[in-house]
């Protein structure tokens, strides 16, 4: 009679079966983050099979060329119709970096890259993050102050904004795209940069973030993919995310200041409540910053509650420029809120997400409610931080902007119900990115 009793070589092939499918069961449904080991490799192949994009590069940078004149619409490829990005590799900066820059070459930086692509030859924008984010943790390229690598990332539908005013307007984007790339890329000239199309998006969701990718794909709105892909791809290789319109005021490597991270009294004296203060006590991290992020309303108290009608929470934190590094517990606990709030619309019904508020699902409201989480954990109440002032401050290694920073020139190029909410002109020093209202997601959420 037949049994795996007498048959052991059978209880182990069955056995090596049942944990190769285990194995194989958790690579599929967690998130692979960026890993430098041999052994994760990223497979060579590229959605866009004709290979549209042709690098060259002169030790400096990488200048993305194509078969294509500007004037034809360059980005489609006529093989697979896929949209691809662009990016700047700034190679002899990094190599300035090294111990001994005078006898190191380009292809010396790369000895021990562990992926399996040409890193002087990436063809996507996947593959570009993967370079950038390996340079910039090898040579500590890092925004000054913190451990932020320094790689900016913006997304678009086309990549024609990155050749230019020309290109962009005929290829129909709106003049704030072009304008919007530019500032990142003028203002910041010796920081890598990549502009991620849709298709790009999707295929780095799909490959680094696999359990998150049936999420990512179903939603219906494209605001809601852009809204997620920022928290993951900062999650994943860390840097500068910013939309496309808003415009680089100043450098990012000036960015924080000295007064921005010196020690700081909570409750501040601005603070008010119908209870009793907490006690009083400093706040002075000596850890370095890895996330960056500001403030972008700050209701005055004389409103009382009419905030309600117009936002999530009086003081409210900006979403559309941030600065991480990689792995950030604050991004992995706003990805984590999107799923569970998703799964919940499944669970009532709404397997469409049909009607479902965007801002409170992926945008500024789940976004904040995320940074009052944090808060709270540090027995920091984010309602008495009401009043902020203009200064930075700093809880454990997260440093938080006051709204001048990323939200200047309320009552100035914009006006609101409830004044300039302590935010100084566009002019000012404080100010670093502007925000251009152009409403994007709206013209681009359908």
């Amino acid at each position: 009679m037949f049994t795996l009793r007498n048959r052991p070589g059978m209880r182990i092939v069955i056995f090596m079966a049942i944990l190769l499918t285990t194995l194989y069961y958790i690579k599929s449904n967690f998130p692979h983050h960026i890993n430098y080991q041999k052994d994760e490799l990223l497979p060579s192949e590229s959605l866009n099979t004709d290979k549209v994009l042709n690098n060259a590069h002169d030790g400096n940078e990488v200048v993305v060329n194509t078969k294509y004149s500007l004037a034809t619409n360059p980005p489609v490829s006529e093989q697979s119709k896929v949209v691809r990005g662009s990016w700047y590799i700034p190679y002899k900066k990094y190599i300035s970096m090294t111990p001994n820059p005078n006898t190191f070459t380009v292809e010396s930086l790369f000895h021990d890259f562990p992926h399996n692509f040409s890193p002087l030859n990436p063809t996507t924008a996947l593959e570009a993050a993967y370079v950038l984010a390996f340079l910039t943790d090898k040579v500590g390229d890092y925004v000054p102050k913190s451990v932020i690598p320094q790689i900016i990332h913006q997304t678009w539908k086309s990549r024609d904004a990155f050749y230019g005013k020309e290109a962009s307007l005929k290829s129909g984007d709106p003049d704030h795209i072009h304008q919007s790339i530019n500032s990142w890329r003028s203002r910041n000239p010796d920081v890598g940069y990549i502009l991620w199309t849709d298709a790009d998006a999707l295929e780095f969701v799909q490959k680094l973030w696999p359990g998150v990718y049936p999420t990512y794909k179903k939603f219906p709105k494209m605001v809601m993919k852009a809204d997620l892909f920022r928290y993951l791809v900062l999650s994943s290789f860390g840097g500068i995310y910013s939309d496309v319109d808003t415009l680089s005021l100043k450098p990012i490597k000036e960015w924080i200041q000295e007064k921005d991270v010196k020690p700081w009294v909570y409750p501040p004296a601005t603070a008010k409540t119908n209870d009793a203060l907490p006690p009083q006590r400093k706040f002075a991290s000596t850890l370095p910053i890895s996330f960056i992020v500001g403030v972008e309303t700050d209701v005055p108290y004389s409103y009382n509650d009419t905030w309600k009608d117009y936002y999530y929470l009086p003081l409210q934190i900006c979403q559309w420029t941030m600065a991480s590094a990689p792995s950030a517990r604050i991004l992995g606990t706003t990805i984590s809120k999107i799923l569970n709030l998703v799964r919940l619309e499944e669970i009532r019904g709404n397997k469409a997400l049909a009607g479902v508020d965007v801002t409170k699902l992926t945008g500024p409201g789940v976004w904040t409610e995320t940074v009052y989480g944090f808060w709270r954990e540090i027995g920091v109440e984010g309602m008495l931080l009401r009043g902020w002032g203009d200064n930075g401050r700093v809880f454990e290694d997260v440093l938080v902007f006051p709204i001048t920073s990323f939200s200047p020139g309320l009552g100035q190029v914009l006006l609101t119900v409830f004044g300039n909410m302590g935010s100084k002109r566009i002019e000012d020093p404080d100010a670093l990115v502007q925000h251009m209202w152009k409403s994007v997601w709206r013209a681009t959420s359908g």
